[in-house]
């Protein structure tokens, strides 16, 4: 055993064994993107500026796409580490990840003016008529997006947008009114309905202004009508920025009816996810870290797209259960709802279980847990999964870590298995037989890249 491997162990919460490391940057920083979204100051910086590789996987990593994972404040940690052009910023997240990426490098060097972020920013909203009567369809996108997302000073905003905004307009010499007057003439939907008027087409709206505006648009006749043609089929609904997890969470809320959570999951991308299983760790830890709906919301997703046991899904805690779904996202919530049992974090007693499977065994098992198994679990999973490779020798464990409170890696990258973190499971579509963690972290890099370069360049 090699040094590092020697501090590398850990035991979990509970007792079992574990690892502090995948032993692959890549890999760790996926896997516990939801921790960082919590803890910030904690992200690791360890990517190259001068690597192309580095540069395209910061991009992934912010991206909140149906091609990336979706991870805001580290993306746009990981793309200032990689030093990346403020116009592949726009293009991979919004304008704000500019403007606070501007305000870091502000914040560590005054005299830098947020860099090129801020440069880029501020050129943009100065050439602002040139480039809506003479600019290219993607410069009017880029100006549309700036004007969109960066802060006012005035309004309804936090102390810490002010702030910025405010930093911002010194930088540049702006008065508070020069600098708003720069923001203006783009017609949100959060323009619209502080004027206090509505929507009038629902088509062009994003999903997730119409979870944010609930309240308002559910008094608009037009709206209610506009639902019915979706769900009919007779129209369309922007899903693009939309995970399963935002779904999840306003239906449990109550600020999404059935029809609606029906409606918006229908519209998510489809995944054709192959021969895997979802296994939903529905311990008190995770009810208690807030962590249960995102699990339930990615074994969802998964269960409906897989061709293996489908709309089936495992859930454990001391007693673990294979729970059929329904045929509507409020049946399928309702059995989710119906499994109790909180008591403790038994994967072990799950991988027992599946060991006297003896056939039609799945290629893909995915954990979502936030990895703090209870003694005994590595050594039962260890001993299923030589029995069970017997029977598939290419089934792998997909280890979903959604804990963010600590990162507790349940094995190391040596068992080839793969890791994954943040909310969108269509990634796992592509899996393919044979990969290993390292394999899978290349082709999901590079499937993002050449989907960012056909979707300009076409």
């Amino acid at each position: 055993m090699k040094l590092f491997d020697v501090f590398n162990e850990k035991e979990t919460e509970n007792g079992d064994k574990a690892y502090k490391s995948t032993r692959n940057k890549y890999l760790d920083t996926l896997f516990a993107s939801n921790y960082y979204r919590r803890n910030p100051d904690k992200i690791p910086e360890f990517l190259d500026k001068n690597s192309e590789f580095d540069k395209w996987y910061a991009r992934f990593m912010r991206d909140p796409r149906q091609n990336g994972n979706g991870a805001r404040t580290l993306g746009q940690n990981l793309m200032l580490q990689t030093n990346i052009e403020p116009y592949d910023v726009l293009v991979s997240g919004r304008a704000d990840d500019i403007f606070n990426m501007g305000y870091k490098l502000y914040r560590y060097n005054k005299y830098s003016k947020g860099g090129k972020y801020w440069e880029f920013i501020y050129g943009m909203l100065t050439r602002a008529n040139e480039v809506q009567g003479a600019g290219t369809p993607l410069e009017k996108m880029m100006l549309y997006n700036i004007k969109k997302w960066l802060p006012r000073i005035a309004g309804k905003r936090s102390n810490l947008k002010r702030m910025k905004a405010r930093a911002f307009r010194d930088c540049f010499n702006l008065t508070s009114k020069q600098y708003n007057s720069l923001l203006k003439g783009i017609d949100t939907t959060e323009s619209i309905l502080s004027r206090k008027e509505k929507v009038t087409d629902y088509e062009k709206v994003p999903s997730l202004a119409i979870l944010r505006h609930q309240t308002e648009f559910k008094k608009d006749e037009m709206y209610l009508k506009y639902m019915d043609e979706v769900s009919k089929g007779n129209a369309k609904i922007n899903t693009g920025a939309m995970n399963v997890y935002d779904i999840c969470k306003n239906y449990h809320r109550n600020k999404i009816t059935s029809m609606e959570a029906d409606v918006l999951f229908r519209n998510l991308p489809k995944a054709n996810l192959g021969k895997m299983i979802a296994i939903v760790d529905n311990s008190a830890s995770m009810k208690k870290n807030k962590c249960q709906l995102k699990a339930r919301a990615i074994g969802h997703y998964i269960a409906k797209n897989t061709s293996y046991m489908n709309n089936h899904i495992i859930t454990f805690s001391s007693r673990p259960a294979l729970l059929e779904l329904g045929k509507s996202y409020e049946a399928d919530m309702n059995v989710l709802n119906s499994f109790k049992d909180i008591s403790n974090t038994n994967f072990g007693r799950v991988m027992e279980l599946l060991e006297k499977v003896t056939q039609d065994v799945p290629d893909w098992i995915v954990v979502l847990s936030d990895m703090e198994f209870d003694i005994g679990s590595s050594c039962s999973k260890d001993k299923a999964m030589k029995t069970l490779r017997k029977l598939n020798p290419n089934l792998k464990l997909v280890w979903w870590n959604l804990s963010e409170r600590g990162i507790t890696s349940p094995e190391t990258d040596k068992y080839q298995n793969i890791f994954m973190g943040g909310f969108n499971p269509k990634l796992l579509e592509l899996l393919k037989l044979g990969f290993n963690g390292e394999a899978f972290i290349k082709e999901a890099v590079e499937n993002y890249k050449q989907h960012i370069i056909s979707s300009l360049y076409k």
